[in-house]
């Protein structure tokens, strides 16, 4: 009796999780089509990061109680403003950096450097400030709690 009540509890917990799983927020991070394993580690760690900013903003922790602390909430804020605001305004700039296809013919005779590098510069700055986000967020994974 005791392993029938256990099993249907399991099974009600399956389905329950089918339909509402855990961590959707991350979940919807991960494309049902083929990506690249850099991109998702980016997408997947800046989905969990919003989500736990989310749950971080609604919790009762005192985020002023230690330096720390503090420093965790003010890196938290700056990353999210980066991942909502300042990473989709350099991804917009780094779009309309690329040169025209077809080139013109006064556009010709310029080097990789000159047609490239604002360019170059923009998605050198993206790929920095994810790098720098990522190993920051190793650092502070004990944080990552509410």
């Amino acid at each position: 009796m005791k392993n029938i009540k256990r099993s249907c509890r399991k099974l009600y917990w399956k389905i329950y999780h089918f339909f509402r799983p855990c961590h959707s927020d991350i979940r919807k991070a991960i494309p049902r089509e083929w990506m690249d394993i850099a991109d998702l580690i980016i997408d997947v760690n800046f989905a969990a990061i919003l989500s736990f900013k989310k749950e971080a903003d609604e919790s009762w922790v005192d985020w002023d109680s230690t330096e720390n602390h503090r420093k965790f909430k003010n890196w938290l804020d700056s990353t999210v403003h980066w991942i909502e605001r300042g990473r989709p305004a350099c991804e917009a700039q780094r779009d309309m950096l690329y040169p025209p296809y077809p080139l013109p013919p006064e556009m010709k005779d310029k080097s990789y450097d000159e047609l490239y590098g604002a360019l170059n510069k923009v998605e050198e700055l993206i790929a920095q400030t994810d790098t720098s986000i990522l190993k920051q967020m190793v650092e502070y994974r004990d944080y990552f709690w509410t």
